[in-house]
């Protein structure tokens, strides 16, 4: 009896969300005990229990405190797209440690029947140099035949942190908003791609926050409902790219979503680079050919501390032979962007659309995981303009 009533409350346990300190070598071994336990409950004040797994998702941080954060945003995603979630901790230490524990993510069916769906999560934590360690531990727990899709929060995803993660590594989500103090990581960031295995795919988080940027300028050039013809795309002689910094820190004009959406531009319109510079005001001036014209492309600081520095707030566009602007940006109690075509004195004030957390950008990719191979060209730019920013 008292076995029983120990198998009971370390199940409930386990599926409520508490951590089960357990040997690394018996990770698989503990969890399928602690499912068995689950799946044999026979009381009937206990939900019944569907484990379900579509993928393995392990997030990779060097963050020593990262456990209670990277806890919910598992659980975001989990939530969504139930898998077995890995939190793969490399903590630089001088003496080598490593431990690890399981616990359960469940949600209720809606429903008249008490059911529960649920999946795993476990946290592996290495303490030492490097992380091949860490990366032969992880790899075995993926689930066969299944993607494996690594997360990495670490600002810089060096092939020094991620090769050991490269084998296996089927799918690799980053965030390049993070490299806006060190773009040439954007380097690290290439290599990365390169490196993955045949088949392999990168998601850039600040990319899909680039989305409705993008649909609202090219949608401004439609047939039959645009601002502006088609043609009109041949004019542009400037553009202005608003990004968002603090209010009391200096001005820089230095960002990886301006870059990248500046890139996108001169990858569908054809033009070349030519030269990139930071100007009296740190803002970042670039150049770009096309055909025998040059057009010039400003990524100009904006004050604004309502978004996350970084951030693209404002798009303008000037054309040869027009007297007004394609500007593109938020107005005030509207959702959405609006583009517009007005001077440039007429524009007020900037704002932002609302921010999707990290999480709900991870959702987002997993609901659409489309590989984009427009990604891989814009970062040959991105790096061509970063190698002659620095």
């Amino acid at each position: 009896m008292t076995s029983t009533l120990h198998d009971k409350t370390e199940m409930s346990s386990f599926l409520s969300g508490k951590f089960h300190h357990v040997d690394v070598d018996r990770i698989e071994k503990e969890l399928l005990e602690l499912w068995l336990q689950a799946e044999n409950a026979s009381e009937s004040d206990e939900p019944a229990v569907t484990r379900a797994c579509s993928i393995t998702f392990i997030l990779f941080t060097a963050d020593a405190n990262a456990e209670v954060d990277a806890g919910f945003l598992l659980e975001d995603i989990t939530l969504k797209h139930p898998c077995r979630a890995i939190l793969a901790m490399a903590i630089p230490a001088e003496q080598e440690h490593l431990e690890a524990w399981v616990t359960a993510r469940c949600r209720m069916i809606p429903g008249k029947s008490a059911k529960q769906i649920c999946c795993e999560q476990i946290t592996v934590r290495w303490e030492g140099p490097g992380t091949r360690n860490l990366a032969s531990v992880v790899s075995p727990l993926q689930l066969v035949d299944l993607p494996t899709w690594l997360w990495c929060q670490h600002k810089r995803p060096s092939k020094e942190l991620l090769g050991p993660f490269f084998p296996f590594m089927e799918r690799l989500v980053v965030d390049t908003a993070e490299f806006d103090d060190r773009l040439t990581y954007m380097f690290d960031l290439k290599d990365a791609y390169l490196r993955l295995k045949d088949g392999g795919a990168l998601y850039d988080l600040n990319w899909r926050r680039l989305l409705p940027w993008r649909q609202t300028i090219a949608h401004a050039f439609e047939e039959t409902n645009g601002l502006l013809e088609l043609e009109d795309l041949d004019l542009v002689s400037s553009i202005v790219i608003g990004v968002s910094e603090r209010t009391d820190a200096p001005p820089r004009g230095q960002s990886a979503q301006g870059l990248l959406l500046a890139s996108w531009l001169a990858s569908r319109l054809g033009w070349t680079f030519d030269s990139a510079k930071r100007n009296e005001d740190n803002d970042v001036d670039l150049k770009f050919k096309w055909s025998r014209k040059k057009i010039n492309v400003s990524l100009k600081a904006v004050p604004l501390d309502t978004v996350a520095p970084g951030t693209v707030c404002f798009f303008a566009a000037d054309f040869v032979g027009k007297e007004k602007s394609l500007v593109v940006m938020q107005k005030e109690g509207c959702p959405g962007l609006v583009a517009a075509l007005m001077k440039r004195s007429e524009v007020h004030e900037t704002l932002c659309m609302a921010e999707k957390t990290q999480s709900q950008l991870v959702v987002d990719v997993l609901d659409s995981p489309l590989t984009a191979e427009l990604y891989k060209e814009l970062l040959d730019i991105v790096c061509e303009l970063c190698g002659a920013l620095k």
